[in-house]
C-alpha cells in the first residue's frame, strides 16, 4: 500500500500546486500540466484506450482555442454544452398530413393529435467517463485491483476506487434521472388525443407473469397499473394479450405481443396502367422530329422492372460477438437478469466496438444471448455458481526464461472439492468434430491454455485442472479437458 499512498499524495500536491495558477494561466495549460504530470494519458495508452486518448487531446485543443482563464466560466461552459448537446436544432415545420419524426427536444412547443414514443423501455447506462463536479471540479475515474496471498495460500483480490469519483458519479446519475423524467413529461404532453407508448418487456417471472419494466416504461408502470397486471405469456410465443387498465382514473389499453407474433400488414399493390397513346398525345414533344419521337415512345412502352437484392442477411462480425460474450462473462451478467436491460447493454457494447448497422447489431445481440443461454443451461454453469470460491477475469504478468513477459487474463478460476479449476471460454462456431479439429490446428488454444495453467500455478501455488469451454459447438456446450 505504500507506493499507492505515495502516488495519491503526489496527485494531491499537484492539484494544490495547480490551484495557485488559477486565473494566472489558461485553463488549457492547467489541464495539460495535470495530464502530463499525473501520467494519465500514458496510463490510458497502456490499457489500450486509444480512443479516450484522442478524445482528451481534442478536448484540450478546443479549450486552448477558447483561451479561457476562469475555472468557473469554464465549468459553466461545460455544463451548458452538456445540457444542449442533444438538442439537434430547432423543431421541424409541420407538413399537412405527414408523419413527423423528431427528438423530444425538437417537439417542445408543438402538439399533435397522436404521439408515439418509441423504445420507451430503453435504459440509460452510466459509463466511467471523466466527470465535472461542482464540489471536486474535474474528476477522473480510477480503480485498481491487487492480488494478495492469504495465510491459507489462496489469493484474495482487493479492489480500490476513487471516493471523489464515486460521489461525483452518484450526483451525475441523479441529474441524469431527473433530466430523463423531465423529458418524459415533455414527450407525453405533446399528445392531444392519443398517446402510444412502445417498449419491450423483460422475461416473465417464474409464474409467467409480467417481467420487470425499465426506462420510461418502468416509470409509468406503477401509475398506470402495469406493475400489478398479470399476463401469462411466453417470450417466444405467437399470442397477443390485451388488457384495459383503469387505476385511479387513468385509463389505458395495454397490448403485449409475444416475440413470435407475425404481423400481416396489408400493402396497397402497385398497379401500372398501360394506355395506348399516339404521338399527338405528347404535346410537350411536338417539336421533336418524328423518327426520334417514335424511339422515345418505344422506351416509354418498355416494362417496368423491380430490382430485388440477393444480399445475405446482415450479420455481426464473429470477433465482436465473442468480445461482447466475454464482457458479459467478465461482469457475470446474463439475459435472464433482465433481457431489456441486457440488450441495451449489448447494443452499447457493439456501438463501442464500431458497429452501427441496426440489423447487424440485432443479429449480434441474438447470438450473444444464445451463447450465454446455452452456458447457463450447462452443468459447468451450475458447478461455477455453486463453487466454494469463484474468481473471474484474473490478470497476470510473469517473466519467462527468455526474459519475455507472459501476460494475459484468465477467464475464470473456481474451487470444487478443494481443487482449483481453470476455465477458458471460446465462441467459435463449430459444426462437427472435423470442425473442432480444424479449429484446433488453426488456433493456438492448446498453447494459450498451457500458458494460463503456468500462470495460475504461480499465483495459486498449485496447478489447476483445465477446462476449455466452447459455447457454440453444434449449438451446444462442449468441454475439452484432456489436452494438457
Amino acid at each position: 500500500m505504500g507506493d499507492e499512498i505515495d502516488s495519491a499524495l503526489q496527485i494531491v500536491y499537484l492539484v494544490d500546486e495547480l490551484r495557485s495558477y488559477i486565473g494566472r494561466i489558461s485553463v488549457a495549460d492547467i489541464l495539460s500540466t495535470l495530464l502530463e504530470r499525473s501520467a494519465y494519458i500514458p496510463a490510458l495508452t497502456k490499457f489500450g484506450l486509444h480512443r479516450s486518448v484522442q478524445n482528451l487531446k481534442k478536448f484540450i485543443a478546443e479549450v486552448q482555442v477558447s483561451g479561457e482563464t476562469s475555472i468557473a466560466s469554464f465549468l459553466n461552459s461545460i455544463s451548458e454544452l452538456r445540457s444542449v448537446s442533444v438538442r439537434e436544432g430547432e423543431a421541424q415545420a409541420v407538413a399537412e398530413g405527414a408523419v413527423q419524426i423528431m427528438t423530444v427536444h425538437q417537439s417542445k412547443g408543438l402538439e399533435f393529435p397522436v404521439v408515439v414514443l418509441g423504445d420507451a423501455s430503453k435504459r440509460e447506462r452510466f459509463g466511467r467517463d471523466i466527470l465535472i463536479d461542482e464540489r471536486f471540479g474535474l474528476v477522473l475515474p480510477y480503480s485498481e485491483e491487487h492480488i494478495q496471498m492469504e495465510q491459507d495460500g489462496i489469493p484474495e483480490i482487493t479492489k480500490y476506487s476513487s471516493l471523489a469519483y464515486d460521489l461525483a458519479q452518484v450526483e451525475e446519475r441523479l441529474k441524469e434521472e431527473a433530466e430523463s423524467n423531465r423529458l418524459l413529461y415533455v414527450a407525453a404532453t405533446r399528445a392531444q388525443e392519443l398517446l402510444i407508448i412502445s417498449g419491450v418487456l423483460g422475461r416473465p417471472t417464474k409464474n409467467q407473469n409480467m417481467g420487470k419494466q425499465s426506462g420510461w416504461l418502468g416509470i409509468i408502470a406503477e401509475p398506470l397499473g402495469l406493475a400489478e397486471m398479470e399476463i401469462n405469456y411466453e417470450v417466444y410465443g405467437t399470442a397477443i394479450h390485451e388488457r384495459e387498465l383503469n387505476k385511479e382514473g387513468l385509463m389505458s389499453l395495454c397490448r403485449v405481443y409475444e416475440l413470435g407474433t407475425e404481423f400481416n400488414f396489408q400493402k396497397q399493390p402497385e398497379i401500372y396502367h398501360e394506355e395506348q397513346m399516339t404521338v399527338s398525345d405528347y404535346s410537350m414533344l411536338k417539336a421533336i422530329p418524328g423518327d426520334d419521337l417514335e424511339k422515345i415512345g418505344e422506351k416509354i412502352d418498355q416494362p417496368i422492372r423491380r430490382v430485388v437484392s440477393r444480399a445475405k442477411r446482415p450479420t455481426a462480425p464473429a470477433y465482436m460477438v465473442g468480445e461482447v460474450v466475454h464482457r458479459a462473462l467478465e461482469r457475470w451478467v446474463f439475459p435472464d437478469d433482465g433481457e431489456v436491460e441486457f440488450r441495451s447493454w449489448a447494443v452499447a457494447n457493439f456501438n463501442g466496438l464500431g458497429l452501427s448497422n441496426e440489423k447487424e447489431i440485432q443479429d449480434g445481440c441474438g447470438r450473444v444471448i444464445k451463447n450465454l443461454e446455452r452456458f447457463q443451461s450447462s452443468g459447468l454453469y451450475q458447478r461455477m455458481i455453486n463453487a466454494e470460491r469463484f474468481l473471474h477475469e484474473i490478470p497476470f504478468s510473469f517473466p519467462r526464461e527468455n526474459h519475455s513477459p507472459l501476460i494475459g487474463v484468465i477467464d475464470a478460476l473456481f474451487v470444487e472439492n478443494g481443487k482449483w479449476i481453470l476455465v477458458e471460454f471460446k465462441t467459435d462456431r463449430i459444426q462437427n468434430e472435423q470442425g473442432l479439429t480444424k479449429i484446433w490446428q488453426k488456433e493456438d488454444y492448446q498453447e494459450q491454455v498451457a500458458g494460463y495453467l503456468d500462470a495460475a500455478e504461480k499465483l495459486l501455488g498449485t496447478r489447476p485442472e483445465p477446462i476449455l469451454c466452447f459455447l457454440n459447438y453444434e449449438k451446444r456446450i462442449h468441454l475439452v479437458t484432456n489436452r494438457w
